[in-house]
């Protein structure tokens, strides 16, 4: 039986997207291992879309551009086929099938949707959510406003846009109006860029710093508790993982870089245990995801739950958070990554 080829997708133009290459190298790894053929296709940041056949440590900064032998590829999406054809050095094509991708990549242009939408088109499975899901959980404000709609808490926030007049003054009377300092700054699609305000001059400068990421910024009150992840897994029937901390005392809701250790199990009651993860796949259906999804919350010392976010394509890297949840409970790297697989290809089978 002829290996499955599965192509790792990877890179981006915008600022996140060189978050996840230590993602392509495990999960490339792993996948070989397990007598799959891995492919990779990788994403400038101008923008252009490279089949990459260099060695795995070349993903280290943008040395896998400058390999000899890579060269542009275009899907095809005609129905025909199922695959990229790669552009060679006398012009010609060389078609390459594709059984599965598997999209390790995050910010605008790469998890909002469009990615996906064009699988879609091309009949390409891929592992993770729908067009649909994958554009409403990359934005932050649009997560807020559907749990809320669900009765699901969340941080209050104040959303603004590029295009609104920026006047500080205005907006840090709005957050005494509404909460108070310190806040959270976070650019509505993008990991990079979060920062925390704990007065008028930090958020005129927290700001302008999120707008270099995106064009929509959230201001967010700060939630004082401990942050919980649920790694979630599944199609029509997800499963809830166990749950890892994030201490309250080593919390720093969302900066670029997260707290140092992560407790797994979480230090909560059965019973707060139970509703989170009861919660998180209310979310997970409530977003349409599937595949696998990564979800957020908060627990204040005075067991309120509140909803953080989603990340609709989580860091799957050796040694992920994501990773350790499933492997806390008996599920490998290995497993994990051939059940993804075969969700993505169960998921292609119901959308035809």
């Amino acid at each position: 039986m002829a290996k499955q080829r599965i192509a790792l997708l990877f890179g981006g133009i915008s600022s996140d997207g060189q978050q996840y290459l230590s993602s392509v190298c495990s999960v490339a790894e792993i996948l070989s291992e397990n007598q799959y053929e891995v492919v990779l296709i990788g994403i400038t940041p101008k923008g252009k879309w490279l089949y990459c056949p260099g060695e795995l440590s070349l993903l280290q900064g943008k040395e896998w551009m400058k390999h000899p032998d890579c060269c542009p590829v275009v899907f095809n999406m005609d129905g025909t086929k199922q695959g990229v054809y790669k552009i060679l050095d006398d012009q010609t094509l060389s078609f390459l099938h594709l059984d599965v991708v598997i999209p390790l990549l995050y910010g605008k242009g790469a998890v909002d949707g469009k990615v996906q939408g064009m699988l879609d088109m091309c009949g390409i499975p891929y592992v993770g959510s729908g067009c649909c899901a994958a554009a409403v959980t990359m934005d932050r404000a649009f997560i807020h406003m559907v749990a809320n709609s669900a009765g699901i808490p969340t941080a209050r926030y104040l959303t603004i846009k590029r295009s609104d007049k920026f006047d500080v003054r205005q907006h840090s009377n709005a957050v005494l109006d509404t909460f108070e300092y310190p806040v959270f700054v976070k650019p509505a699609g993008s990991l990079s860029g979060v920062s925390r305000a704990d007065n008028e001059e930090e958020l005129a400068e927290a700001i302008k710093n999120a707008f270099t990421h995106d064009d929509k910024v959230l201001i967010e009150e700060r939630i004082l508790g401990a942050q919980i992840t649920c790694a979630v897994i599944g199609n029509e029937n997800p499963e809830a993982s166990v749950l890892g901390e994030y201490p309250l005392e080593t919390t720093n809701q969302d900066f670029d870089q997260g707290p140092p250790e992560v407790l797994i199990p979480a230090r909560l009651s059965q019973d707060i245990s139970y509703r989170i993860r009861d919660l998180a796949i209310k979310l997970y259906q409530l977003f349409d995801c599937s595949g696998l999804a990564a979800i957020d919350f908060f627990v204040t010392p005075a067991d309120e739950i509140y909803f953080n976010q989603i990340k609709a394509i989580p860091d799957l890297s050796a040694g992920s958070l994501f990773i350790k949840l499933w492997e806390t409970v008996g599920l490998s790297y290995g497993d994990l990554l051939e059940r993804l697989i075969t969700l993505a290809q169960e998921q292609a089978e119901t959308v035809k």
